[in-house]
């Protein structure tokens, strides 16, 4: 599962090219389905960071600067190949190469207190 915060960056690692369509370019497009209201909204990703993009894709995502979904809560996502960077039809052009699950979640309060706990170990012979 995917975890966004709203305002955050966070890096999301996909595999897509797994199961892409080698005779298309590698454009991609991102839409989340809101798992309530069942709203689609579609994004074109970044730029791909990823050393190895054979084995793993890398992608720097901010929820409310790159795209923004608006409602917090859980989200499908589905990842197509598209044969123009700038189509965003991916139900008449896109090729479906990964799907998922994406929870977002609000922005962190300023003034929001965080609590961590020390795991101690003891190992008594």
């Amino acid at each position: 599962m995917i975890l966004l915060q709203k305002n955050v960056q966070k890096q999301v690692i996909l595999t897509l090219n797994e199961l892409r369509n080698s005779s298309m370019p590698q454009n991609w497009l991102i839409s989340f389905q809101n798992e309530q209201s069942k709203t689609i909204k579609a994004f074109s990703l970044l730029t791909d960071l990823s050393v190895y993009p054979e084995s793993y894709n890398k992608f720097l995502i901010t929820e409310g600067l790159d795209f923004t979904l608006g409602i917090v809560g859980d989200y499908k996502y589905f990842v197509y190949q598209m044969p123009d960077e700038t189509d965003t039809d991916f139900t008449n052009n896109g090729y479906l190469v990964e799907q998922g699950k994406m929870r977002l979640l609000k922005e962190m309060d300023a003034d929001a207190k965080q609590y961590t706990s020390e795991n101690n170990v003891e190992i008594f012979n």
